[in-house]
């Protein structure tokens, strides 16, 4: 199991319109930031060493998007939260936990065979501790 850091942030061109020299709608940017988990099981004995591919992000991703054309429209404060709300909850039904999406690397793999149908998401805890000295007994800790 990896967990992956991903971080993409990059200009692009995507236009949309009833012909190329009158664009309506698009997007100039994108940037997503999140965790991504891939896991690699079952273990085979032939090649490719894994039997299916496993991806999914265990939290909500960020997503930013700059519009461009009519849709530049949806940059507006409410409406951009709005509209990139609507489009996590579109990705989220395809890859976001508990949903995830599995592909068999080896020929005759049969996914049904995954022992987890449910991606993994482990609760973790973190303790921190530290020993203060007590006030009667001068410095001495105990």
């Amino acid at each position: 199991m990896l967990d992956l850091d991903i971080s993409y942030n990059a200009d692009i061109k995507v236009d949309a319109g009833f012909t190329e020299k009158t664009p309506i709608a698009g997007i100039k940017s994108i940037k997503l930031e999140g965790i991504l988990r891939v896991i690699l099981a079952p273990l085979i004995e032939d090649s490719p060493i894994f039997g299916a591919l496993t991806v999914y992000f265990p939290h909500r991703p960020v997503l930013e998007l700059q519009w461009t054309g009519f849709a530049h429209l949806l940059n507006i404060p409410g409406l951009q939260t709005l509209s990139e709300k609507e489009l996590m909850n579109q990705i989220g039904q395809i890859i976001i936990a508990p949903q995830h999406f599995s592909h068999p690397l080896a020929a005759r793999f049969d996914l049904a065979k995954l022992q987890f149908l449910e991606p993994w998401v482990r609760p973790s805890l973190y303790f921190i501790a530290f020993l203060l000295p007590c006030r009667e007994s001068k410095g001495q800790i105990h």
